[in-house]
């Protein structure tokens, strides 16, 4: 009963107003085990406190000042973050599903997420000034206008995967989001940092190091690209503030994958692939064809009386002719064709080839993924769409993954 009693006045000298809008994650999902977030509306009243992965937060509102240690994991007036007591254990390369409380739908923005190396378990780390943390995903405004906060308004987790090659140890991750419909100026982006603790396992030998590691405060400034930015009247593509996303090991890791589709994906989309063409007998450059052409004007060649005379009597073949006398030509049934004439035909042949294609994509609907995929070709038109269709396949299930691994794609 007295823990009642102290719990029911917690919540009601709490107020209203850090239990309406804004938000912080509520749950996490991480190695198919779920963990419930630090609540500060209730835990701080617990006595003993409940076990969390989560550092604690001071209520669910925003830092706005990039200048306090409190942009770290949202700590209370520039305290940082207190240590949680425990972590939780997930493989490198796993996914991570975090679910934040109910999102407003005015608040438009980015989700970023960056990962820092504990010394010790985490469970007394305090990363200070220091230039320990990587940004491991970012996700921000989309083609269609949408932004990676919208699908957390219906509630819907958002997935981020832990790097695949990363060494094993014990690691803080942060996840922001921004909420950006009063960032016409500074300071007027909300930004909302929650940070958990995991123990990374596996293998993975990657160390994130040198410019890829930035502090907090210090990775953003006043004049930080996507800082201030009007999300009503601003420009159709949005600058994910900080430094470029450092999830090189999936870049690594579907590297053979991705040449490997790109190949079956070039075959299967040849038409002169299949088992019955040999190849495009209209290539330059087909062996095939050559060989036929040669066979052809053999054939004439040796159904020729004349020229059969002449084989016999020449010991050195047509090439070895004694009186150099020119052979006399095939006749003129299409089988044999001048190189300006052979040219013509082959680019008369390809344009009959583009067209018969375009014929048929224009008369087959496009399916939800032929229009995903369009639209990152407009995202990203300097990646080849080959490329984009192979990652996209890869990892159509988190798009977020899949605009990572494309902006980390373009800006190399």
């Amino acid at each position: 009963m007295k823990y009642t009693a102290t719990l029911a006045l917690g919540v009601a000298l709490i107020g209203p107003n850090l239990v309406a809008a804004h938000g912080y994650i509520q749950q996490a999902v991480i190695n198919a085990k779920t963990y419930m977030g630090y609540n500060p509306n209730t835990d701080p009243y617990y006595n003993p406190p409940p076990q969390r992965i989560f550092r604690k937060i001071p209520g669910n509102g925003p830092v706005q000042d990039l200048t306090l240690n409190d942009l770290q994991c949202n700590g209370y007036l520039n305290s940082g973050s207190a240590p949680a007591p425990i972590f939780a254990s997930a493989p490198a390369g796993s996914s991570m599903s975090l679910n934040w409380t109910t999102w407003p739908d005015s608040h438009k923005g980015p989700i970023i997420t960056y990962m820092a190396a504990c010394q010790g378990d985490c469970s007394s780390y305090m990363p200070g000034t220091s230039k320990v943390w990587f940004k491991i995903a970012q996700d921000g405004k989309h083609s269609d206008g949408s932004w990676a906060s919208d699908p957390l308004i219906t509630n819907k987790p958002y997935n981020v995967k832990i790097p695949s090659n990363l060494k094993a140890g014990y690691y803080i991750v942060r996840n922001e989001l921004w909420a950006l419909h009063a960032a016409y100026t500074y300071p007027g982006a909300q930004i909302y940092p929650s940070c958990f603790q995991v123990q990374v396992t596996g293998s993975g030998t990657g160390v994130p190091s040198g410019s890829s590691l930035v502090a907090f405060p210090g990775a953003y400034t006043p004049t930080t690209p996507g800082v201030v930015f009007d999300v009503y009247q601003g420009p159709a593509t949005y600058p994910i503030p900080g430094p470029a996303s450092r999830n090189s090991i999936d870049i690594s890791s579907l590297h053979s994958s991705l040449i490997q589709k790109l190949q079956d994906t070039m075959t299967s989309n040849n038409p002169w692939s299949d088992s019955n063409s040999q190849g495009n007998p209209y290539t330059a450059d087909n062996p095939n064809s050559r060989q036929q052409d040669r066979n052809l004007n053999q054939s004439y060649y040796s159904s020729s009386p004349q020229n059969q005379q002449q084989q016999q009597e020449n010991p050195y073949g047509q090439q070895g002719s004694i009186n150099n006398a020119p052979q006399e030509p095939p006749p003129s049934q299409g089988i044999h064709r001048s190189d300006t004439e052979q040219v013509l035909a082959r680019q008369g042949d390809i344009g009959a080839q583009v067209e018969h294609m375009q014929a048929y994509e224009a008369s087959h609907s496009h399916s939800e993924d032929d229009k995903r995929q369009a639209d990152l070709q407009k995202e990203f038109p300097k990646i080849d769409s080959s490329l984009i269709a192979a990652i996209y396949n890869e990892r159509k299930q988190n798009m977020g993954e899949v605009r990572e691994l494309l902006q980390e794609l373009d800006t190399n």
